[in-house]
């Protein structure tokens, strides 16, 4: 759904400066524009506009058009694009607008502000009503027997897929002992984590878990894994057990990420979701390691919550996906195609690969399941190129590619790019 874009200011501006931003934006609508201080309220309310986006040149008729506009109708995010010869004026802030971007800066560059600003906002908003408007929250864990077989990879990207389908996610990283998902999605959450929150509430509310989350660009909530595994032995099963039973009617999906132990948080956690998406990779060792996995799970009557994931399926591998399913006898949600250097390369920008190369086969895979799963049709945000704000950025990362000749370096090296016989 496209979000309502009014105009305000000058008129040779707004023509100029404004309306080429969003001119062939599918995700943006301009609903009118205006160049009058007294319009301006009456012509926002009725045109239905979520965003008011402000040319502002230091004119004071502009800014106390706009300070009508924050005073009376506080719902309406407000943005302005600020000419060079107003960027040191003080009054931008106290008239109301929230954000302010400087009129040099490219299309492109605004636009992926302004995505980013109105999933703040959004949420924000949300928060303040505290109104339950979810009726079926769905809780998805991800599991696997071995590291390294790409469940993160699979959980962060199908968090922005879902997204990406306008459903409200929070993901929560259940891996008490070493959680990543903080650099998966390039994000330093500071103290505000799960082993935070737990120790400071031991029953925490949805106000209390809110003030541990960190929003991603993508609109997905973050709570982050415990700093370090001394944290996790203080952390009880019917302490997260408690966390996500909070989020019940906030959130359409409640994606978990857990680690590969199987004690007691993970039995916990595998109670309380709707379904497990266990993560494979066609290899023998991870293949025997999952086969136990499963047999415990179904041991404790888990059997009908359970799905496959198949994670970096090459056509090199001699191990076929009907293989895999046959062998563990578990039902296929969906494979992941073969792409280690561009999931490697997403992973260690922190920025997710749906995001950053939405034409990878890999996105396309994971996208194409949330649209299964939400039957909604998925938003384009991409592409993005960022290096990560947390410390863990690579800046020397190989370039993220559509995936089209990954396979056939697969085909001519073998999996992982290892020669065979080596």
């Amino acid at each position: 759904m496209a979000t309502n874009v009014y105009l305000y200011g000058d008129e040779s501006a707004c023509k100029s400066v404004l309306y080429p931003i969003f001119t062939g934006e599918e995700d943006y609508k301009i609903v009118g524009a205006c160049s009058r201080e007294t319009d301006v309220l009456r012509s926002v309310s009725g045109a239905g506009a979520d965003v008011l986006v402000v040319y502002v040149d230091g004119s004071d008729a502009v800014l106390r058009g706009v300070q009508q506009v924050y005073a009376l109708r506080p719902g309406i995010i407000i943005v302005g694009i600020v000419a060079q010869s107003a960027l040191q004026d003080v009054r931008t802030l106290s008239a109301g607008i929230q954000y302010a971007y400087d009129e040099r800066l490219s299309k492109k560059q605004i636009l992926e502000q302004l995505h980013v600003v109105l999933t703040v906002e959004r949420s924000r908003m949300e928060a303040l009503s505290g109104a339950m408007v979810v009726a079926d929250t769905k809780y998805i864990s991800f599991a696997s027997a071995k590291d390294g077989v790409g469940k993160t990879t699979a959980l962060v990207n199908m968090a922005v897929a879902l997204a990406k389908c306008n459903k409200k996610v929070v993901v929560v990283d259940c891996d008490m002992l070493y959680g990543d998902l903080g650099c998966y999605f390039g994000i330093d959450a500071g103290n505000h984590d799960i082993g935070e929150l737990l120790q400071e509430v031991g029953e925490p509310t949805i106000d209390d878990i809110r003030q541990h989350l960190v929003i991603h660009e993508s609109g997905v909530n973050v709570l982050c894994g415990p700093r370090g595994p001394e944290i996790a032995e203080k952390i009880s099963p019917a302490q997260v057990s408690r966390v996500l039973m909070a989020l019940r009617g906030y959130y359409d999906y409640v994606l978990v990420d857990t680690g590969t132990a199987i004690d007691d948080t993970f039995i916990a956690i595998s109670e309380a979701v709707g379904e497990i998406l266990v993560c494979v990779r066609p290899d023998i060792a991870v293949l025997k390691h999952t086969k136990t996995l499963l047999s415990l799970m179904h041991s404790l009557g888990m059997a009908s919550k359970i799905n496959l994931i198949i994670s970096f399926a090459s056509p090199d591998t001699r191990i076929a996906s009907n293989d895999v399913v046959r062998v563990l006898k578990t039902n296929l949600a969906f494979e992941i195609p073969y792409d280690w250097v561009g999931c490697c390369s997403a992973n260690n920008n922190g920025v997710p690969i749906a995001l950053s190369a939405p034409k990878n086969p890999v996105s396309r895979a994971v996208v194409d399941h949330a649209v299964r799963m939400t039957g909604s049709a998925a938003a384009s945000y991409g592409p993005r190129h960022k290096k990560s704000k947390n410390g863990f950025g690579n800046p020397a990362a190989p370039p993220i590619t559509d995936g089209s000749n990954q396979q056939e370096k697969g085909k001519r090296r073998g999996f992982f790019g290892l020669k065979k016989g080596i």
